[in-house]
């Protein structure tokens, strides 16, 4: 089963639509689901929030990783 994303070929899709779609995907499907039309320029960024890694891929840092904001 693969699931086809959306995208800017599409009249009305949003900038984050897409991204949203696959953080969506990834939680209720796990890191193994498949996806297709992923665009070459989002491929790396979609992995990165299939395999939980960074704060903006999904994941989130370890405690005491960055400094509290204001510090």
């Amino acid at each position: 089963l693969i699931f086809e994303l959306t995208g800017p070929w599409i009249a009305g899709t949003p900038y984050s639509g897409p991204a949203e779609l696959v953080g969506w995907l990834v939680k209720e499907f796990g890191a193994g689901v498949n996806m297709g039309n992923v665009l070459p320029d989002a491929v790396l960024r979609y992995e990165t929030a299939r395999r939980r890694l960074g704060v903006n891929a999904g994941g989130e840092l370890p405690a005491g990783v960055m400094p509290a904001a204001g510090a």
